[in-house]
């Protein structure tokens, strides 16, 4: 993300403000705290994998596991993706239940 490419405190607060110019940064964050966010170690978007072994699946198909959200992705804690991974992951299981003839009652 361009965010991460910036070099110093002054161009983080343009960068902020450009993309939300109805906030007061000057009174919500102090410079000093704008060259910390420039300074500070972080981790970067880890790459999405697939585990082959992952699924589990009764011998005659009648019933399964589907892991969702932080239970099958290890996101660091820092890079805010938790919640959206696990979101994605709920519509894609309902478009994969939505391709079957399942009823979840049984």
């Amino acid at each position: 993300h361009e965010l991460w490419k910036l070099a110093d405190g002054s161009a983080v607060k343009a960068w902020f403000q450009s993309n939300w110019p109805r906030l007061n940064w000057d009174e919500m964050v102090d410079d000093k705290e704008w060259e910390r966010f420039v300074q500070a170690k972080t981790t970067t978007f880890p790459y999405c994998q697939y585990v082959p072994g992952s699924v589990v699946v009764a011998p005659n198909e009648s019933a399964g596991v589907v892991l969702v959200g932080d239970a099958c992705h290890a996101f660091p804690p820092d890079i805010g993706q938790g919640i959206n991974a696990g979101l994605q992951d709920v519509v894609a299981l309902d478009l994969a239940l939505q391709d079957r003839e399942i009823d979840l009652c049984q």
